[in-house]
């Protein structure tokens, strides 16, 4: 149901638009496989994917949407995001930062930071991104009736 929602919303912004969808999604993507690479990078946390990481990717899939934390290479203590409960189980990431395919090569890092002063089994995630965009109106070149040219 929540896929299903957030894929009407998504439908409904402008293809020229940058879409950033970020939060918890409690997906467990894990590491893609070759025939996976075009949704994401290589540098996802080894894990096990479970339903909601199918729903994720499909998700990306369906409206071009780039998984930023998969792409750049961080230690694993920057790419977990979730601490469960009890001792015994792995750490993983649940928590990611999408954005247009488009525009993901405006994003410079993305990781995250446990030393935050929030009490939660999650972690902050942080996204930098440089996006540039055109100083002013262009300046058109002049026109010349094409009579002029030939002379």
């Amino acid at each position: 149901m929540f896929y299903r929602r957030l894929s009407g919303l998504i439908r409904q912004v402008k293809t020229t638009d940058i879409v950033i969808l970020a939060g918890d999604i409690n997906a467990q993507v894990g590491r893609l496989s070759s025939l996976e690479s075009h949704l994401g990078g290589r540098f996802g946390v080894d894990a096990s994917r479970t339903d909601n990481g199918d729903r994720h990717l499909q998700l990306c899939a369906d409206h071009k949407l780039f998984p930023a934390s998969t792409n750049l290479q961080h230690k694993r203590s920057h790419r977990v995001t979730c601490r469960p409960p009890t001792a015994n189980q792995p750490w993983t990431e649940l928590d990611y930062v999408a954005i247009s395919h488009r525009w993901k090569i405006t994003i410079q890092d993305c990781r995250s930071f446990w030393g935050t002063q929030f009490d939660s089994d999650h972690t902050m995630v942080r996204a930098h991104l440089t996006v540039r965009f055109p100083s002013g109106p262009r300046k058109s070149a002049r026109s010349m009736p094409i009579h002029y040219l030939r002379r």
